[in-house]
């Protein structure tokens, strides 16, 4: 397919994470920029349902996250499928809001975030979840994100020297984690509490939840955005494969 917009391709690619049992698990990735009109040829990928659901949103802003999150979703999955008509496949809502794939053979899911013009989403297979969440740091937003936090989190971000990111990274691991969960940010915030923070490289983390031992975070810093994937903690990246990822975000949010 070719892209005929002004935008910048998308970055997408796939990663495998690898279990103590050296099972090893797939994961499509695809980062996404631009709006309804310069993403034209890529809603070709939208199935009939997708498209009427696109058309039915009143305004511009509604339509673009929509369309970067299921054009981004889509990307993500034809990663990790080997032969796939991506436009039978429906990204639908559950109950919460949360991403169903229906369509399609395989028990695919996704797990998708938009922010400020830019779409990513993570493919999986259901025997092995991920979240993802993107965010753009936004000064206006640094206290109202702060309340969310506990006091032993601000305490944490200012012992490692995060600031004036670390309330933004905090989120998305918070974001990230509640789509894994398909609960959405409905869960108290105590529960989703953050116990430590490791720097792995400049502008890559690592971070694990004081309740829920079983997932850990690895998230990515830029000046201008930052991202979090939340996965199972015994899973483990190749290193090769976590900076691989690391530069296609940094690629993706250089403007």
């Amino acid at each position: 397919m070719n892209y005929l917009s002004n935008m910048p391709p998308p970055q997408v690619g796939s990663f495998s994470l690898k279990r103590e049992n050296n099972e090893r698990h797939s994961i499509g990735y695809a980062f996404v920029e631009g709006d309804v009109e310069s993403l034209t040829e890529l809603t070709l990928l939208l199935s009939t349902q997708e498209q009427q659901q696109l058309e039915s949103f009143e305004y511009p802003r509604r339509k673009n996250s929509y369309c970067l999150g299921r054009v981004s979703a889509k990307l993500a999955m034809q990663q990790i499928l080997t032969k796939a008509d991506l436009n039978t496949i429906t990204v639908d809502n559950g109950v919460f809001g949360f991403p169903v794939v229906k369509g399609v053979q395989e028990k695919i899911q996704v797990s998708i975030s938009h922010s400020d013009g830019l779409g990513v989403a993570l493919a999986h297979f259901e025997e092995h979840p991920v979240g993802i969440d993107i965010e753009r740091i936004d000064p206006d937003k640094t206290s109202v994100i702060e309340t969310c936090l506990s006091n032993d989190e601000i305490t944490l971000i200012k012992k490692k020297l995060m600031e004036p990111y670390g309330n933004f990274v905090f989120w998305t691991i918070k974001e990230a984690l509640s789509k894994i969960l398909k609960t959405g940010l409905m869960l108290d915030f105590k529960y989703m509490q953050i116990g430590n923070l490791e720097k792995v490289k400049e502008g890559v983390w690592i971070s694990h939840f004081s309740s829920f031992s079983q997932y850990r975070a690895i998230s990515f810093t830029t000046q201008h955005y930052v991202g979090s994937v939340v996965l199972p903690a015994k899973s483990t990246f190749e290193l090769p494969d976590l900076f691989a990822l690391a530069n296609a975000f940094n690629r993706f949010v250089k403007r």
